[in-house]
């Protein structure tokens, strides 16, 4: 039989408190609404306390007494600890849900580094969390209740969704910013997304399957180049000799391009969606090398009274060019014509459909680390050349591409030397003791047979 539970509250004075002993209601902590407002202290757990349907954290800070209170026992004991080992703020923790929190450190937020926060990735958070936060229930849940297991259950609610798994970490990076943030200024005691990773289950990646892109070899370049107008073909040169993102070519003007004894650009700034801005990295600010014949390319486009200021690749109005014109009208018009892009039916409208083997400007960037590094340049050169703030991106991108497997044994005869090579006997070494052993034993032997002819010869 059950034993009913009692009613936990301290009753009496406060020099004689004693548990009131009421019988509790099932789903209850006290007998009724007055005592429900009493911290009853948890077994176990040393300043953590119940009240009603919450759990209570209290400490002093200053001689003030502070309460927290939280929706589940492993927040508040994770908010004691903090506290305990001086981890976590003593300030009382935002009591805003994710909803009315988001808009205002949307607003503020300046990023976590020197770099500050571009505009254009607050426009990726704003539409992250528009999208696939604020109309899910987690938005309505308070910061400081938010648990790892609640933000696993957003995550697997986004992919039942139908959202791709790169949707998927996009929204979860925008999240985690803004947790890290407000523990930052210490409006919360721990991130709840630090500890979660996401694992697309084998169901998302059917349904959105990773795009195999096709890596262009020199062959393909010139054939791109030889199905576009000839004005066009200098720009798409210039992308795959010199491995400059898209952003920074449309981006280069005559002020960065030196046609003298020693031709270059100078990569400074881009253009990224009509916005002129710095480039991605400190280490994107370099000079990149020109050969004699792209700089003469470039010395006959040049006009004789143009503006520093003025665009290398301008459109007729003299502005920039647009991405979106460039790649739609040329580079898959030219994918086309090529032979490179593949029909692969028609569209509910009568349209052609293509696939472009997932070839975009992008490509034309990893030809060129891939020529340089089939040509033998190192990877270190080619970390310069495209240059990578960090050589582990260079080797991710194009490690693949070095000869693989581990080679013959045979190399070492010429590092170590003939002296060392080619030293003993080339049989197995088992072989050679057991040959050693045998031919120990047959000495033996006919020493013995030599002693045995010698004593029955002597008188």
């Amino acid at each position: 039989m059950a034993v009913a539970k009692r009613c936990r509250a301290n009753v009496g004075t406060r020099g004689t408190p004693r548990p009131c002993g009421e019988p509790v209601a099932p789903g209850m902590l006290a007998c009724c609404a007055s005592h429900s407002r009493v911290l009853i202290s948890v077994p176990r757990n040393p300043g953590i306390y119940y009240r009603g349907n919450s759990y209570v954290v209290r400490w002093k800070d200053r001689g003030v007494t502070h309460k927290q209170f939280f929706a589940k026992l492993d927040l508040a004991r994770e908010f004691k600890g903090g506290l305990d080992s001086g981890k976590t703020t003593r300030r009382p923790l935002a009591s805003q849900t994710v909803a009315d929190y988001y808009p205002e450190w949307l607003d503020n937020y300046r990023g976590r580094t020197s770099r500050g926060l571009e505009e254009s990735s607050r426009r990726e958070y704003e539409i992250s969390f528009r999208r696939h936060i604020l109309p899910l229930p987690i938005a309505r849940m308070r910061m400081r209740d938010v648990g790892a297991r609640d933000v696993r259950d957003w995550l697997g609610e986004l992919e039942r969704r139908g959202c791709s798994p790169t949707t998927i970490r996009k929204a979860k990076a925008a999240l985690a910013v803004m947790f890290a943030s407000s523990v930052q200024d210490g409006e919360l005691a721990a991130n709840p997304t630090a500890g979660v990773r996401y694992v697309p289950s084998d169901k998302a990646k059917r349904a959105h399957p990773k795009r195999t892109r096709r890596k262009l070899t020199a062959g393909d370049v010139t054939t791109i180049l030889r199905a576009m107008d000839e004005r066009w073909q200098l720009f798409f040169l210039v992308l795959v000799q010199t491995g400059v993102r898209v952003s920074e070519l449309l981006g280069l003007t005559w002020r960065n391009v030196d046609l003298g004894d020693d031709p270059h650009i100078f990569v400074a700034e881009q253009v990224y969606k009509g916005e002129r801005k710095r480039v991605k990295t400190d280490a994107s600010i370099a000079k990149v090398p020109l050969s004699t014949t792209m700089a003469a390319w470039l010395a006959e486009l040049r006009p004789a009274d143009g503006s520093p200021d003025a665009p290398v690749f301008a459109s007729a109005a003299g502005t920039p060019l647009i991405y979106s014109n460039v790649y739609h009208r040329v580079l898959l018009p030219a994918l086309r014509t090529s032979g490179i892009a593949v029909q692969v039916g028609m569209d509910e409208r009568g349209r052609e459909k293509w696939d472009y083997q997932g070839i975009a400007f992008h490509a034309f960037r990893k030809a060129c680390g891939s020529l340089l590094l089939a040509q033998g340049r190192t990877l270190k050169q080619i970390q310069a050349w495209l240059r990578h703030s960090q050589l582990t991106t260079t080797l991710n991108a194009y490690i693949h591409e070095t000869d693989e497997g581990l080679g013959t044994a045979e190399i070492w005869d010429g590092i170590l030397g003939d002296g060392w090579g080619h030293r003993g006997a080339t049989e197995h070494p088992e072989k050679d003791a057991i040959n050693a052993s045998a031919s120990a034993a047959e000495t033996s032997a006919l020493q013995g047979k030599t002693r045995k002819v010698r004593s029955s010869r002597e008188p």
